[in-house]
């Protein structure tokens, strides 16, 4: 079920992090597709109830060109020359009380597979395996 309060949750949570730099719409997008993906996975539902569709660079939420104007997005839109990019972040300590301890638990393995991977394992992980088979195997 979608849940805005989730979505916009799980933004500031990636926008917070640690691990996650220069967290720009697109990184954005596929951090959050690969949570949903990954929750679904483990637990048959995903965290924010987004629906995706497949365009040819990868999956994208309907919609997803509203995220930006949901409230309190912490979003800056960068002038890129030629067009404009919109870049997250949050540097002081913040709480995310729509999220549950195992929505937090997907996070970090999704952070995982984005940071602590080869883009080769990433890939196979993806394909092929889930994230607890992916760690007995790698």
């Amino acid at each position: 079920m979608l849940s805005l309060d989730k979505v916009v949750d799980v933004i500031r949570y990636f926008a917070a992090s640690t691990k996650v730099t220069s967290l720009y719409k697109v990184k954005l997008i596929k951090l959050m597709w690969y949570a949903d993906a990954l929750a679904y996975k483990n637990r048959g539902f995903a965290i924010t109830g987004l629906v995706y569709q497949a365009l040819p660079m990868g999956a994208v939420p309907v919609g997803h060109n509203f995220i930006i104007d949901l409230k309190d997005i912490p979003c800056e839109e960068v002038d890129m020359g030629e067009t404009n990019a919109y870049y997250f972040a949050i540097k002081e300590a913040t709480v995310f009380p729509a999220l549950s301890d195992e929505d937090i638990e997907i996070f970090h393995d999704t952070n995982f597979i984005f940071y602590d991977i080869t883009p080769r394992k990433r890939l196979i992980f993806g394909c092929f395996a889930g994230i607890s088979i992916f760690r007995r195997n790698f």
